[in-house]
């Protein structure tokens, strides 16, 4: 999916194109199970992911979030690695069982969290608000 944008809302704001083109490239690949074998699929370094609730009719994005180390934080956060409390298991139980995930690795922070911002902004993720 290739969308374009008018040259003058580009000549307005420099670096929009480029956050476009990593949107559409974050949105364009379909999102994997968030299961415990993903492991080896994520990478370690700076990103964003994207997470989708599956129902029985639709697939909807519900959050967009940005690590510094996208391996890290989606085995500690969302697969569960430790100890948790019953009410932390429930909801991992959840995420694995209902969920999937997209990433997209950016190697320039300042960069990683302006495409957040404009990521969330243009998708509106449920939990993103």
């Amino acid at each position: 999916m290739k969308i374009d944008l008018p040259d003058k809302l580009i000549q307005y704001h420099g670096n929009l194109k480029e956050y476009f083109n990593l949107l559409t490239e974050l949105i364009s690949p379909k999102p994997i199970p968030l299961k415990s074998n993903l492991e080896d699929k994520i990478p370690r370094e700076p990103g964003l992911y994207r997470i989708f609730g599956r129902t029985q009719r639709s697939i909807k994005e519900i959050y967009v979030g940005s690590s510094t180390n996208i391996r890290r934080r989606i085995t500690k956060d969302l697969l569960g690695k430790g100890k948790h409390t019953l009410k932390k298991k429930v909801t991992l139980n959840f995420l694995k069982n209902n969920c999937l995930i997209q990433f997209l690795p950016i190697k320039n922070e300042r960069e990683l969290k302006l495409l957040e911002d404009f990521t969330t902004a243009i998708l509106r993720p449920k939990y993103n608000y």
